[in-house]
């Protein structure tokens, strides 16, 4: 008697296991679960590195500001230049 009892259990224990795989195997080929499936690389690559869009962001800010500089300089050369002188 224990021996069917304990048959029973372990059957019921492999379907259990059998559907969940077939409903994991089901699940991937739909289309909104391999959306989810990016979403979950794209997670992955964003913990690998998680400030990179703030770093992008300060990078274009410096140039930006390097290229500001550089602007300015060459505005104040042209400022600080005395007119040609005409001769008499």
């Amino acid at each position: 008697m224990d021996f069917s009892r304990a048959f029973v259990i372990v059957a019921i224990a492999l379907v259990v296991v059998i559907l969940f795989n077939v409903g994991i195997y089901f699940g991937y080929g739909r289309k909104n679960s391999r959306n989810e499936y990016n979403d979950m690389i794209k997670t992955m690559k964003q913990m690998r590195n998680p400030w990179k869009e703030e770093d992008d962001n300060l990078q274009e800010l410096s140039q930006r500001v390097a290229a500001l500089k550089k602007d300015s300089s060459i505005t104040r050369q042209v400022d600080h230049e005395t007119p040609p002188q005409e001769k008499q």
